[in-house]
């Protein structure tokens, strides 16, 4: 397990809500293994970069560390901590100079933020989440904003059934659907093999689902 835990992970932030949220789940999946490391990037673009003094990445190195110092502090009151946090201040590109950063650190995931707009190529196209995932040279996870998450709700994109994640979790995921969702999302809509304790054969790691969708049948 820990094998695929990142052990780097870096995070760009550009003080928006949506970089919030990208660096929540960043804290969370540093979180997650032991040895990891959370880099925080904050890229100031060299139009805006303050000439020779540098006065103005002083400045932006003591917002982004007050940034990062603030969520630290937030995050430690319901989750584990993280190994170590940096902060980095660059100058140029954003996207690529946070894919830059992830190369020089051998980094296992980027995690980015991204503006709330109607549709996935709107969401995406020509914006700083867009480039990286074209340039990165690991996996880039892309954190959509709240809006989206309220634009989901909006279309009756409804969130877990409880009884199902506990009856997942009570069969330790024999089971996918409660009793009263079982009877559109059962058995015959999924393939069951057997136990891959049981096996060790790479058949038994295979089920395939099909359905019409519980959201429609509640």
């Amino acid at each position: 397990m820990s094998e695929i835990l990142p052990t780097t992970v870096v995070v760009g932030i550009d003080y928006s809500n949506s970089s919030e949220r990208a660096l929540e789940m960043a804290w969370d999946l540093a979180a997650a293994a032991p040895a990891a490391e959370l880099h925080i990037i904050h890229v100031v673009e060299k139009g805006l970069a303050a000439a020779a003094d540098g006065s103005r990445v002083d400045e932006e190195e003591e917002r982004l560390n007050a940034f990062a110092l603030a969520h630290a502090r937030r995050a430690l009151a319901d989750s584990p901590p993280v190994r170590r946090m940096v902060t980095h201040v660059w100058r140029g590109a954003p996207a690529k100079e946070i894919a830059t950063l992830a190369a020089e650190l051998d980094a296992r995931i980027i995690v980015v933020g991204t503006h709330g707009r109607h549709g996935l190529s709107d969401l995406l196209l020509g914006s700083v989440a867009e480039r990286l995932v074209r340039i990165a040279p690991c996996a880039t996870l892309v954190v959509p904003p709240l809006e989206r998450r309220q634009a989901a709700e909006a279309l009756r994109i409804e969130p877990p059934c409880p009884q199902c994640v506990v009856a997942r979790r009570q069969s330790e995921g024999r089971e996918f659907w409660c009793q009263r969702h079982a009877a559109y999302q059962g058995r015959r809509h999924t393939a069951h093999v057997p136990d891959v304790k049981q096996t060790h054969t790479a058949n038994s790691l295979l089920i395939s689902s099909w359905g019409f969708g519980a959201a429609a049948q509640r």
